[in-house]
């Protein structure tokens, strides 16, 4: 008799224990955000050598900034056609302390070039043509 109460009492735990181990459970899901805000991305310019930027050309998003670092110090940085529009120089933005941070909030090609004499002989007001220490920032 107690052999038969054992046995009863094993084969009760096993059905609950099984019947627990069935049970499905709903996961949770966090909802995701409606609006994600973008993280900021900031392309870096240095001083590349002799009379070049390095980078000389970067492409960003539209809202996103560049920074001009500290390694140009010596140099300069003059920020064509800061309007985003056109090949002719717009208003133009002289930079010669740094790092300086840019954001471009308009989407369009924004040119720029070091006003050091010989770092950069530009054409007559044409930007976008200058040689040797010149570049220019892509805006999508």
């Amino acid at each position: 008799m107690k052999n038969i109460l054992v046995l009863s009492f094993l084969l009760c735990s096993l059905i609950l224990v099984a019947m627990a181990c069935s049970q499905q459970s709903t996961p949770t899901t966090t909802p995701a955000s409606a609006t994600a805000t973008p993280t900021p991305s900031i392309q870096t310019i240095s001083y590349g050598g002799a009379t070049n930027y390095s980078p000389s050309a970067v492409t960003i998003t539209h809202g996103q900034s560049v920074i001009w670092d500290s390694s140009l110090a010596g140099h300069t940085v003059l920020l064509d056609n800061y309007t985003g529009t056109g090949t002719t120089c717009g208003s133009s933005t002289n930079y010669s302390s740094f790092p300086v941070t840019v954001n471009f909030p308009t989407a369009g090609t924004y040119y720029f070039h070091c006003t050091v004499p010989g770092h950069s002989p530009c054409g007559s007001g044409t930007c976008g043509t200058c040689t040797g220490m010149a570049g220019s920032v892509q805006v999508n």
